[in-house]
Protein backbone atom coordinates (compact mmCIF):
# COMPACT_ATOMS: atom_id res chain seq x y z
CA UNK A 1 0.00 0.00 0.00
CA UNK A 2 1.30 3.46 -0.78
CA UNK A 3 -0.35 6.97 0.39
CA UNK A 4 0.34 10.04 -1.08
CA UNK A 5 -0.70 13.34 0.94
CA UNK A 6 -0.08 16.48 -0.88
CA UNK A 7 3.72 16.66 -1.41
CA UNK A 8 4.56 13.72 1.16
CA UNK A 9 4.54 9.90 1.70
CA UNK A 10 2.60 8.13 4.25
CA UNK A 11 5.61 6.11 5.50
CA UNK A 12 3.94 4.45 9.02
CA UNK A 13 0.84 4.88 10.24
CA UNK A 14 -0.73 2.67 13.83
CA UNK A 15 -3.39 3.17 15.95
CA UNK A 16 -2.16 2.29 19.57
CA UNK A 17 -3.97 1.55 22.83
CA UNK A 18 -1.70 1.80 25.65
CA UNK A 19 -2.49 0.13 28.89
CA UNK A 20 -1.40 0.76 32.40
CA UNK A 21 0.70 3.94 31.38
CA UNK A 22 3.84 1.63 29.83
CA UNK A 23 5.80 4.13 27.37
CA UNK A 24 5.37 3.41 23.85
CA UNK A 25 8.31 2.39 21.56
CA UNK A 26 8.19 2.92 17.74
CA UNK A 27 10.77 2.11 15.57
CA UNK A 28 11.28 3.19 12.25
CA UNK A 29 13.83 1.37 10.12
CA UNK A 30 16.31 3.09 8.23
CA UNK A 31 18.99 1.42 6.22
CA UNK A 32 20.77 4.60 5.26
CA UNK A 33 20.92 6.66 8.08
CA UNK A 34 20.46 4.33 11.03
CA UNK A 35 17.00 3.34 12.59
CA UNK A 36 14.96 6.24 14.55
CA UNK A 37 13.70 5.35 17.75
CA UNK A 38 10.48 7.25 19.19
CA UNK A 39 10.07 6.92 23.01
CA UNK A 40 6.44 8.08 23.54
CA UNK A 41 5.45 8.71 27.48
CA UNK A 42 1.91 10.39 28.69
CA UNK A 43 2.80 12.21 31.89
CA UNK A 44 0.68 14.15 34.46
CA UNK A 45 1.73 17.27 35.68
CA UNK A 46 -0.80 18.82 38.42
CA UNK A 47 1.47 21.64 39.28
CA UNK A 48 0.98 23.10 35.78
CA UNK A 49 -2.51 22.09 33.90
CA UNK A 50 -1.51 23.24 30.84
CA UNK A 51 -1.67 20.25 27.90
CA UNK A 52 1.55 20.18 25.58
CA UNK A 53 3.78 17.96 23.72
CA UNK A 54 7.88 18.14 24.85
CA UNK A 55 10.30 16.71 22.64
CA UNK A 56 13.83 15.54 24.27
CA UNK A 57 16.80 14.24 22.06
CA UNK A 58 18.31 11.14 23.91
CA UNK A 59 20.59 10.77 20.89
CA UNK A 60 20.66 11.10 17.29
CA UNK A 61 18.51 8.02 16.87
CA UNK A 62 16.26 8.53 19.80
CA UNK A 63 13.97 10.78 20.37
CA UNK A 64 11.68 10.95 23.74
CA UNK A 65 7.38 12.70 22.89
CA UNK A 66 6.46 13.41 26.89
CA UNK A 67 2.61 14.45 26.06
CA UNK A 68 1.95 16.34 28.97
CA UNK A 69 -1.81 16.32 30.41
CA UNK A 70 -3.32 14.59 28.02
CA UNK A 71 -5.39 12.91 30.42
CA UNK A 72 -9.51 12.64 30.20
CA UNK A 73 -8.37 14.06 26.24
CA UNK A 74 -11.14 13.25 23.24
CA UNK A 75 -10.27 14.09 19.77
CA UNK A 76 -7.23 16.16 20.43
CA UNK A 77 -4.11 16.22 18.33
CA UNK A 78 -1.53 18.28 16.30
CA UNK A 79 -2.80 21.05 14.14
CA UNK A 80 0.00 20.85 11.78
CA UNK A 81 2.88 18.29 11.19
CA UNK A 82 5.91 18.37 13.26
CA UNK A 83 9.47 18.08 11.84
CA UNK A 84 11.76 15.23 13.31
CA UNK A 85 14.80 15.25 11.68
CA UNK A 86 14.94 12.75 8.90
CA UNK A 87 14.13 9.68 7.31
CA UNK A 88 16.08 7.61 4.72
CA UNK A 89 17.64 11.02 3.98
CA UNK A 90 14.35 12.64 3.43
CA UNK A 91 12.71 15.21 5.69
CA UNK A 92 10.20 13.24 8.31
CA UNK A 93 7.05 14.49 9.72
CA UNK A 94 5.03 13.78 12.47
CA UNK A 95 1.52 13.75 13.22
CA UNK A 96 -0.97 12.36 15.88
CA UNK A 97 -4.20 12.13 17.77
CA UNK A 98 -4.89 10.86 21.41
CA UNK A 99 -8.05 9.40 23.11
CA UNK A 100 -8.45 8.51 26.84
CA UNK A 101 -10.46 6.37 28.12
CA UNK A 102 -10.14 7.30 32.29
CA UNK A 103 -8.09 4.68 34.51
CA UNK A 104 -7.51 2.38 30.85
CA UNK A 105 -5.07 4.24 29.10
CA UNK A 106 -4.37 6.11 25.80
CA UNK A 107 -5.22 5.33 22.44
CA UNK A 108 -2.96 6.92 19.82
CA UNK A 109 -2.76 7.42 16.19
CA UNK A 110 0.04 8.22 15.02
CA UNK A 111 1.39 9.04 11.14
CA UNK A 112 5.36 9.52 10.11
CA UNK A 113 5.15 11.16 6.76
CA UNK A 114 8.49 11.81 4.44
CA UNK A 115 9.00 15.22 2.38
CA UNK A 116 8.69 14.01 -1.31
Amino acid sequence: MKVEIGGYDLVYSETIIQFENHPIIITLRDEIEGDFIFHIYFVTNRLNPVMAVNTTSIDMFNLRIDFINFDNANNVGSTQILHFGTLRRRNLYFNYRVFDIVNCGKTLIVNFYTQK
